[in-house]
């Protein structure tokens, strides 16, 4: 996005272009020139055994980083219990994030209402 803003601002429609084309165009091409090789290493007996270890490594170090996080992440109760319920959603019914995305918006829409607190007020 950066050579794209880049370019355009340097040369117009055709520099926003040049700018993304020529971000893009030398990735595909590395990868295409590279993904027969990948094949033939996918049948490799200590490779996947690589890979799965490398797997599991990456869960490691995602976990070990949300539980440095976590009480940055989750200040306060509500925080906490949405966190808890996010999770709990992830493992159970395995959906994906957009849906958990606009749950947590509407959760956090529906708890600035306080509908019991305004209720009060009027009375």
């Amino acid at each position: 996005m950066l050579a794209t803003y880049v370019g355009y601002k340097l040369a117009g429609i055709p520099g926003a272009l040049v700018g993304q084309i020529g971000i893009y165009v030398p990735s595909f091409a590395l990868m295409l020139s590279i993904l027969p090789v990948l094949a033939r290493f996918r049948d490799i007996r200590w490779i996947k055994a690589a890979m799965r270890g490398v797997g599991a490594g990456v869960i490691g170090v995602i976990s070990v980083s949300l539980l440095y996080l976590m009480p940055h992440a989750a200040p306060d109760a509500f925080t906490a219990t949405l966190l808890g319920l996010t999770v709990a959603v992830m493992l159970v019914f395995s959906l994906g994030a957009f849906p958990l995305i606009i749950g947590g918006a509407l959760a956090g829409i529906a708890s600035g209402y306080r509908p019991l607190q305004r209720l009060k007020e009027m009375v």
